[in-house]
């Protein structure tokens, strides 16, 4: 039998970045009731224009699905998108050659700010959180976790990638793959 659905609350907080690198806009989904709890980081991906990238990350139906389920779920707006300080990091140069190991270290570097802010609040289990992500956010989750941090316990890639100028288009397949395989030869 399944446990029961908790009620859960919302929070905007801000997570700093450190060297003063900027603050991370972010939004909290906070189960009621005793804790700590597990957490999880949720990660979007990369708009192609800087309009895109103005909206403000809130996962509406992903954010309470794992709150009601007994997770606190971040989920933060990276430097360059929503109302986070600080510059657009994550570019990875030009389509014929690409830097995606800058790129995916810049996603990383943010999303490790949210979780060593996670560490901290006493309403979480430090030593169990996850970082998923989706298209950029989920290439970022797979860099953070070749740094190994403390208290990231799995993380979880939605169609990660980077590099699609338009729908259906990559640039620097090989570049990617190469990325990807060294987050992975670098996590084991």
């Amino acid at each position: 039998t399944p446990p029961p659905l908790v009620d859960y609350e919302t929070r905007e907080v801000r997570v700093k970045l450190p060297k003063g690198q900027g603050v991370l806009d972010s939004f909290l989904y906070v189960p009621l009731g005793a804790g700590p709890f597990p957490a999880i980081i949720l990660n979007h991906g990369s708009p192609r224009t800087p309009e895109e990238r103005a909206a403000r990350p809130r996962y509406l139906t992903a954010g309470p699905w794992f709150a009601r389920r007994g997770f606190v779920v971040l989920v933060p707006a990276r430097r360059g998108y929503g109302q986070s300080t600080g510059p657009f990091a994550e570019g990875y140069g030009s389509c014929t050659r690409p830097n995606f190991l800058k790129a995916g270290a810049a996603t990383a570097t943010d999303i490790r700010a949210g979780l060593r802010w996670l560490r901290r609040q006493p309403f979480v289990d430090a030593g169990r959180i996850l970082a998923a992500g989706q298209s950029a956010g989920g290439f970022g989750v797979l860099a953070l976790a070749a740094w190994k941090p403390n208290g990231l316990i799995a993380v979880m890639n939605f169609a990660g990638g980077r590099g699609s100028p338009a729908d259906g288009e990559n640039c620097g397949v090989r570049e990617l793959t190469a990325a990807f395989g060294e987050f992975g030869r670098l996590t084991t």
